[in-house]
């Protein structure tokens, strides 16, 4: 159940604080990536195979900075299956 600023009210009080809601379709810059281990750590590249990574519970994310919007300049780690790609030609 998300709660009044779009966050899941599962999520712990003293976490919310540090999540943001981006709404679909907002662009952001790439700026590298890596993966969240269960205890906090990010590492890059995952030093094991992909069943240790799935016991390890690590997650494959990616940094970006948010480019339009109420939260335009926030850069931040998000879930790279939760984010769409689109290539812009200069």
């Amino acid at each position: 159940m998300a709660g009044a600023n779009g966050i899941g009210t599962d999520v712990p009080a003293e976490m919310r604080k540090h999540f943001i809601f981006v709404p679909n379709k907002t662009n952001g810059i790439y700026k590298g990536g890596g993966y969240l281990l269960q205890d906090g750590r990010l590492v890059d590249p995952y030093p094991t195979t992909l069943r240790e990574m799935e016991r390890d519970q690590a997650k494959d994310v990616e940094k970006i900075r948010i480019k339009e919007g109420p939260n335009k300049g926030i850069e931040g780690w998000a879930n790279r299956q939760n984010l769409q790609r689109i290539l812009v030609m200069p």
